[in-house]
């Protein structure tokens, strides 16, 4: 389960690195860090779960770190008045996923399911980059 928030902190961390913002990455990981410490003493010594704590709380902090990055790039476009171009990835990345799942899922099962969510977000996600860079120059 963590390795999906792994792989959505380091891809929006990449983009933004890209786009000349690296603090904004660093300041994701330092929340999740601290976020961590916290959950991992609050499930562990608190509710005395052990190591099953220490991981639910790990994947908590990364999932914090993924998801705030993803929303900050879709806030992005907001943010610097293209709301219609957040619009566009939303539209993009939810029909992706519905066509994906739609048609694969009778072939592998909900697996199919699962892997639409990233593929329509990387696929927005990319979409947006290009606009985004070929709207700089």
């Amino acid at each position: 389960m963590g390795i999906v928030f792994i792989f959505l902190y380091n891809f929006y961390a990449y983009l933004l690195r890209s786009v000349g913002n690296s603090i904004v990455p660093l300041y994701f990981l330092a929340v999740s860090s601290v976020l961590n410490v916290v959950l991992d003493l609050y499930f562990v010594i608190s509710l005395k779960m052990g190591t099953p704590g220490a991981a639910i709380a790990t994947v908590i902090s990364q999932g914090t770190a993924g998801i705030g990055c993803l929303f900050l790039l879709y806030g992005f476009y907001r943010g610097v008045g293209r709301a219609e171009m957040s619009f566009i990835l939303t539209v993009i990345s939810l029909g992706t996923r519905v066509v994906l799942a739609y048609v694969f899922a009778p072939i592998i099962g909900v697996t199919a399911i699962w892997w639409a969510i990233p593929i329509g977000w990387l696929l927005a996600d990319t979409v947006g980059l290009i606009y985004y860079k070929n709207a700089s120059l």
